[in-house]
């Protein structure tokens, strides 16, 4: 019963955790898309994520500018994308 009770709470906390807008109304409607993307992709974040910036700001009828966001990131990327930040991330156990 317990371990039942462990797992329905896991599965709860996840789907009310995966609703959460990456953005908040105030940032969609002053977003520079370009600071918005390098800032993600300094922090190596997945391109992907500019999809959930776009559903969180169009609740908000914010449209997001993408091409400017990509730049961004791949600005970015520079900072992220180096042999140092690579050495780090893996003593670190994570992802690069």
């Amino acid at each position: 019963m317990r371990k039942f009770f462990v797992f329905f709470l896991s599965i709860t906390m996840i789907v009310a955790f995966s609703g959460c807008a990456t953005l908040s109304k105030n940032e969609c409607l002053e977003a520079n898309w370009f600071e918005i993307g390098r800032r993600d992709g300094t922090m190596g974040k997945p391109r992907a994520l500019f999809q959930q910036h776009r559903d969180a700001c169009l609740k908000h009828s914010v449209n997001p500018n993408r091409d400017a966001y990509y730049e961004g990131r791949d600005e970015g990327l520079k900072f992220y994308c180096t042999e140092d930040n690579g050495f780090k991330q893996g003593r670190l156990g994570r992802k690069y």
